[in-house]
């Protein structure tokens, strides 16, 4: 209140799903789940570690949410990523998923992926990164400089090699 005026936020709760449970949250704010326990279900495992929501991401059984603080947790099926701690998931910006997969896009610009290990993105050495997008089985990022690299399961998008003198000066990838 500033005098005779007032100013107000209201936050509109957000709604994500799994294929058996939901997550509701408003930003800033804490998350709450409920279904199947085993598909991100539950997040009370976390307790205070969900109370600062700043985004989360839904794969086929396991959600992940975005910190305001930048780390990244998770819980759900751990075969798609639930219940990952790693010391890598910190000043995270930007969170995807597969069905089975999370990539998290550091604020350095490198990548981290956790889940189904058929999507890792290590041996790539990713750095340079300014936007990720997914698809059901594979990741796309792409790079500073405009190109685009892929990963994951080939039917999928995972490989690009047929068309990477056309992914030039890119911008966008809706997945």
């Amino acid at each position: 209140e500033d005098g005779s005026n007032l100013t107000a936020v209201a936050q509109i709760p957000r709604l994500i799903a799994t294929q058996l449970a939901f997550a509701i949250w408003t930003s800033g704010g804490p998350a709450v789940a409920w279904g199947d326990p085993e598909a991100g279900g539950d997040c009370e495992m976390h307790g205070k570690h969900v109370k600062s929501v700043q985004e989360l991401v839904a794969a086929e059984y396991a959600i992940a949410a975005i910190m305001t603080n930048g780390q990244v947790v998770s819980w759900g099926d751990p075969c798609s990523g639930g219940y990952v701690w790693d010391a890598r998931l910190r000043d995270v910006k930007e969170l995807v998923a597969t069905d089975d997969a999370f990539a998290a896009l550091r604020e350095d610009g490198t990548v981290v992926t956790f889940g189904d290990p058929s999507v890792d993105c290590s041996s790539l050495q990713l750095k340079g990164v300014v936007k990720l997008s997914a698809s059901s089985a594979a990741f796309a990022a792409i790079l500073s400089t405009g190109a685009v690299v892929t990963w994951g399961k080939a039917d999928f998008g995972g490989n690009s090699s047929q068309v990477q003198d056309q992914l030039r000066n890119v911008k966008e990838i809706v997945g």
